[in-house]
């Protein structure tokens, strides 16, 4: 399915305030949640195996999707950093892919579609390496400040410094 719509300053902004907007919320919400059960500060949280998968699966769904968002070119229907800032200015903005970012995402991809061969049981235990998911957020906040550039958003800007925020709380780089 081809985009039909044309890509205006209200289009970007609409789609930035709601679909943007819900699936970075989600991956910090999800990463605290995650971040704080490996530290066993929340274990209590975590006492049922369903809801530990359920937080696992959806965080890898929505850091999954920034990823594609951020690394991979507009496949149609789905929405890339390319529509907001063009391609020459996001390279050079963006830091050099992370090294450790195909693996994460081919291990995503496996762990989310539960009917592939390739699939290993999700071990709710296993540390996910903090340091590839920090590279996520600065990605995150390189879009923001620059689209904060052309797009006047109140909903971004406070989003923008939840990020900040969240970076405080859990300590990342």
């Amino acid at each position: 399915m081809k985009i039909e719509k044309e890509l205006t300053k209200e289009f970007k902004k609409e789609f930035l305030e709601t679909h943007f907007y819900y699936e970075v919320t989600m991956f910090l919400n999800t990463f605290f949640k995650m971040y704080r059960y490996q530290l066993k500060a929340d274990a209590k949280d975590f006492s049922n195996e369903l809801l530990r998968v359920v937080f696992l699966e959806t965080f890898m769904l929505h850091t999954r999707n920034l990823i594609e968002f951020f690394y991979y070119k507009n496949r149609n229907e789905q929405s890339s950093v390319t529509d907001f800032i063009e391609i020459l200015k996001w390279r050079k903005l963006k830091s050099k892919k992370f090294k450790g970012l195909d693996v994460l995402y081919s291990r995503i991809c496996s762990d989310i579609s539960h009917l592939t061969y390739d699939r290993k049981p999700i071990d709710t235990t296993k540390s996910w390496d903090t340091d590839i998911f920090s590279h996520v957020f600065i990605l995150i906040e390189i879009f923001l400040n620059e689209i904060l550039l052309e797009i006047e958003s109140d909903k971004l800007k406070v989003l923008l410094y939840n990020i900040g925020e969240y970076k405080k709380g859990v300590i990342i780089s």
